[in-house]
């Protein structure tokens, strides 16, 4: 994945009493620029082959969404102090880390929340074969 410092400055482009859904819906739409799906497109690759950039575009957008997600939080919360992400921890405990938070049953939550929502795109990417 390629750094999103251009996400930063696209939802750091809107006020901070921007909703934190607006905030968190352009960041999300300002990592299109590193799509997959539109590299493959621009080079026309066939119909059938759509599925592959699409799931790639799917994954790195799974990864991305807590960055993207604690980034807000804390712009408007946290007077916009980042908590970078830890290589150390795994997706859920870092989606937690970033935010800052230090409640053990929100820890839990958090990756019990994350645990659910992967587990739904699993079922989702395998039940269209």
């Amino acid at each position: 994945m390629a750094p999103i410092d251009h996400v930063y400055r696209a939802i750091d482009s809107l006020p901070v009493t921007a909703h934190p859904m607006t905030q968190f819906a352009t960041g999300v739409m300002a990592l299109q620029v590193q799509s997959e799906f539109q590299k493959a497109y621009d080079k026309r690759i066939p119909k059938s082959k759509f599925w592959e950039p699409t799931c790639e575009d799917s994954l790195n957008l799974i990864a991305l969404v807590p960055i993207v997600a604690s980034y807000v939080y804390r712009r408007i919360y946290k007077g916009g102090d980042i908590i970078p992400a830890d290589d150390s921890l795994d997706y859920g405990e870092n989606f937690y880390y970033m935010f800052g938070l230090d409640s053990p049953k929100m820890q839990e939550l958090m990756r019990l929340y994350v645990t659910i929502h992967r587990l739904v795109f699993y079922i989702q990417v395998h039940s269209s074969y």
